[in-house]
């Protein structure tokens, strides 16, 4: 960004979107507002949105997690503040195990350090009786 014929340099906000199975596009309403203080990426995550789904055997977390890392080197994205929300919040969370001095700050709303499906099931039985923990559970 320039203030006259100084430069300044902007934050990296990386956005990372729910799912699997979604892509960015929900992100750009809100965060396009963020243009003038931040560089606003977002990216479709391996298999997701536009991205091409190339090998289903990578669909991993750890490979996403990996996957931000290398889209931020290819883009010369250093220490980015990574938001993943809901799903994006685990690939996240992989990409600051995997890589811990990659992300400049982690932004995780509406999503979890670990899911215990067990109990998760549970609990939908509990709620919503036999047929809706087996529902699901598929």
């Amino acid at each position: 960004m320039s203030e006259g014929d100084a430069m300044r340099e902007k934050p990296t906000l990386l956005l990372l979107h729910g799912g699997p199975g979604f892509d960015h596009s929900g992100f750009k309403p809100l965060f396009s507002r963020l243009s003038d203080v931040a560089q606003v990426v977002s990216v479709d995550q391996r298999g997701n949105g536009r991205s091409e789904d190339g090998d289903r055997s990578a669909w991993t977390l750890a490979q996403w997690g990996d996957d931000v890392k290398g889209v931020c080197d290819a883009l010369g994205l250093v220490r980015p503040i990574v938001l993943g929300i809901s799903w994006g919040g685990f690939v996240a969370q992989s990409d600051a195990t995997r890589h811990p001095d990659h992300p400049g700050k982690l932004v995780l709303p509406s999503t979890a350090a670990k899911v215990d499906f067990p109990a998760m099931f549970a609990m939908f039985g509990r709620l919503g009786g036999p047929e809706a923990a087996r529902i699901a559970e598929a």
